[in-house]
């Protein structure tokens, strides 16, 4: 459809040329295709095409001979649109919306034609003049809403398929976050054109996302108003201990690159550039602080206290294990098995959050004594091996509320002196750092799930340890 560039040494204007945007000062083409040519050719809704040009004169004189022939199709494929034994006309609006339709049905198959046609060329005539001349002024069109713009990104997101992915779109878990993100940008800078959305406003925006709380946890989970989070994060009054990890706030920002680099960039043309070009976001969280030996203490013997719930197993296991608290949510009743050389029962986590995660913890004999086992057989009558051990709640993230309760009441404060946050992670902090004081590195990253550190090629010569080996990781743990 296009004509070969023309080259030309003239001077550029000033004014914008209808149906075209710059980058890098090349031209390129935007033109809305007409219904009626969408369904008869492959043409998609939109077409977008490099000018291959950055003189102004060429791209209005190729402009003008695109258009042109869009025009002449649309009037070829009116005129044949003819239904037994009369002829008809569409006009159409700008935005290829059908406007009106002329019938012509005389009984004269070739009369109603060339009536047909004669319309057609008349509006022809029309069209010719809103052409694009020489001295044309900006075209007057409305900008994309930011509100508009996430919505098209929404359903062009749904539509899309993930490398690496069998399914498209997000998962549900997903979506909710990652339009959770474009909320708050919404809040932050209200309703906007997507045109005057500048690098200050991103950052704005990331700014108040850094002060955001964690919404899976009291009490602000118990207040949905988004609005409200929002503000209290704009005037910093959310408290340390209860702000999103740094993981979330460059996920927030990926979003926004994906909102406006991939999707109004360079997939819909909207934007020449977008505002997240060059920002960097430094956001870090500090690590979680490990218990402390006393603390430990005053955590196991509460919960030793507690009545037989999955609660109160997750979490003696993990103080006892350093397992995750995923690995843990996920046991299956299978998932405790008994080694006969060495006369002890294991947890075998099959698989978590690294390929490292695959693994044998042995089960401290404190557990044993405090009734683990009993516990195991009363969750396995008349269920099949391939059940869940914990079966009371869907989701693990209760078990940080319920642990972070805990700690309130023993008066375990929710930051350490260095401003570290305590949480349900801090018991796998506090069961490493407790073990290392008596075992050989390698060992303790085998039992906790990590990647041999400085192992180098030698790696590939290590084979698996017997379960044995792995006691003493675990049997130093003394809790009481």
């Amino acid at each position: 459809m296009f004509l070969p560039v023309l080259q030309s040494g003239s001077q550029p204007v000033t004014h914008k040329i209808p149906y075209t945007f710059q980058r890098n000062g090349v031209y390129y083409l935007r033109v809305r295709i007409p219904k009626i040519i969408q369904e008869n050719t492959n043409l998609p809704p939109i077409m977008r095409q490099s000018l291959q040009t950055k003189s102004s004169r060429i791209a209005i004189t190729l402009v003008n001979q695109i258009i042109s022939q869009i025009n002449d199709l649309r009037s070829s494929l009116m005129t044949t649109k003819i239904a037994m034994t009369f002829a008809s006309v569409t006009t159409f609006h700008d935005n290829g919306k059908p406007h009106s339709l002329t019938k012509y049905d005389s009984g004269n198959d070739n009369s109603d034609s060339d009536s047909a046609i004669k319309h057609s060329l008349e509006l022809e005539k029309v069209n010719a003049q809103h052409r694009v001349a020489d001295n044309s002024v900006e075209l007057e069109e409305g900008g994309m809403k930011l509100s508009e713009a996430i919505e098209a990104y929404k359903k062009w997101r749904d539509k899309s398929k993930p490398v690496g992915s069998k399914s498209r779109g997000l998962s549900n878990k997903v979506a909710q976050s990652r339009y959770s993100n474009f909320s708050i940008l919404l809040l932050v800078l209200g309703d906007k054109d997507v045109k005057t959305i500048s690098k200050s406003d991103v950052r704005k925006t990331m700014t108040v996302i850094e002060n955001m709380p964690r919404r899976n946890v009291k009490p602000y989970c118990q207040n949905k108003d988004l609005s409200v989070w929002v503000e209290a994060a704009s005037k910093r009054q959310i408290p340390d201990e209860d702000l999103i990890s740094s993981k979330s706030v460059k996920e927030a920002f990926k979003d926004y690159q994906s909102l406006f680099s991939t999707f109004l960039v360079n997939n819909e043309f909207i934007l020449d550039a977008s505002p997240t070009t060059g920002l960097k976001i430094t956001s870090q969280s500090r690590s979680y602080a490990p218990f402390s030996l006393e603390q430990m203490n005053s955590i196991v013997s509460y919960w030793r206290g507690q009545q037989d719930t999955d609660y109160k197993w997750i979490i003696l296991l993990a103080a006892y294990t350093g397992a995750r608290r995923g690995d843990i949510f996920n046991l299956k009743l299978s998932s405790i098995k008994f080694d006969d050389s060495c006369n002890r029962h294991y947890l075998f986590i099959e698989e978590g959050k690294t390929d490292a995660a695959r693994r044998k913890i042995p089960i401290h004999q404190e557990l044993v004594n405090m009734g683990f086992l009993t516990f195991l057989e009363q969750k396995s009558a008349g269920h099949s091996l391939e059940f869940k051990l914990f079966r009371a709640f869907k989701t693990d993230c209760y078990i940080t509320t319920r642990f972070a309760a805990s700690l309130e009441s023993l008066s375990i404060d929710k930051l350490s002196d260095e401003k570290r946050r305590r949480s349900f992670h801090s018991l796998r902090h506090a069961m490493i750092t407790e073990s290392m004081k008596y075992n050989e590195m390698h060992l303790v990253q085998r039992v906790v799930g990590h990647e041999l550190s400085e192992a180098g090629i030698t790696k590939k010569y290590t084979g698996e340890f017997e379960l044995k080996n792995y006691l003493g990781v675990i049997d130093c743990l003394d809790w009481r």
